[in-house]
């Protein structure tokens, strides 16, 4: 269901230009989130903007990527999909 295994992580990536997205990093021992709007997708790195701020993430350090799903109603208090 719109998963498509042909499609690699830098296009996925690529398709979150413009949008607010919240991407996860591997820190050392820890994992940090950057939040902003996508910008450009280069070929080793993404560069994400957000409040005059300019942040290159390596794609390689990246671990996850949140972003809102429209059309999807959320419970309250709860972000799952059980209904």
């Amino acid at each position: 269901m719109g998963y498509h295994s042909k499609i690699t992580f830098k296009e996925q990536i690529k398709r979150q230009i413009g949008q607010f997205t919240v991407i996860i990093i591997k820190s050392g021992a820890n994992c940090c989130e950057h939040k902003g709007i996508v910008c450009s997708v280069e070929k080793d790195f993404l560069v994400l903007l957000n409040n005059n701020l300019k942040t290159e993430i390596f794609l390689d350090a990246i671990v996850a990527i949140k972003r809102p799903i429209e059309g999807v109603k959320r419970h309250q208090g709860h972000g799952d999909c059980s209904n």
